[in-house]
């Protein structure tokens, strides 16, 4: 979450106290894909992490290329059996680079997981991770990759989406956002005296949870 307020005190260059214009969309993005990648193969992949890379340099990350091969697959489906016609040297590019960087994870944890005796294997529990709860339970390569590829397709630009609609509700109901910081310091705190929640009192936050289940309606609606 710091590096998510780090960038969007990058620019403009007025302190995040003014009222400004901020595109948080495209933040949520990159917030989602660190924190699915963390979850997945647990460590995020620094997508808030400004970077220039280019197709020519190999050095094309993660993120980056995730986003091509995405778009390219949403231009592909409308073409139905005539998918191939859309299937530029970007596109290649983007998918075999979001396959090859996935792969590194896979071939560390089944590594990790080969190696281990059962008091390390003890110690890859410490931190709930999907890639290695999945590694448990089938050793194949290509599967591993692709399951952890599917679920980060299903998933990550759905909750973008969900945040980005909240906020936007959020800032046109002022006394919704009001009322809900309330409720959030009474729990927590707010600004420099606030303190990370527990997962309890995340749940206990009930107007947090209605805003955010009635953001999922209008996203569902719109």
């Amino acid at each position: 979450m710091q590096n998510f307020f780090s960038r969007i005190n990058e620019s403009p260059q007025q302190p995040f106290t003014h009222a400004r214009a901020v595109e948080l969309q495209e933040l949520f993005q990159c917030l989602t894909m660190d924190s699915s990648t963390n979850f997945l193969f647990g460590e995020p992949i620094g997508a808030l992490t400004p970077k220039k890379c280019t197709l020519e340099n190999d050095e094309m990350p993660f993120d980056q290329a995730f986003d091509m091969a995405q778009y390219g697959l949403a231009m592909r489906a409308p073409l139905s059996s005539f998918y191939w016609l859309h299937n530029g040297r970007e596109f290649r590019k983007a998918c075999s680079t979001a396959r090859s960087q996935a792969g590194v994870y896979v071939s560390n944890t089944l590594r990790k997981l080969g190696l281990a005796e059962k008091a390390e294997k003890e110690g890859l529990g410490k931190k709930y991770v999907f890639l290695e709860e999945l590694a448990e339970r089938t050793q194949d390569p290509q599967v591993l990759q692709d399951q952890v590829l599917n679920v980060m397709l299903a998933g990550r630009d759905t909750t973008a989406a969900l945040l980005s609609w909240t906020f936007l509700c959020l800032a046109k109901h002022p006394e919704v956002f009001k009322k809900l910081r309330a409720e959030i310091s009474a729990v927590v705190g707010v600004d420099e005296n606030a303190r990370l929640p527990t997962q309890a009192e995340l749940r206990n936050i009930l107007y947090l949870r209605w805003i955010i289940q009635e953001g999922k309606f209008l996203k569902l609606c719109f």
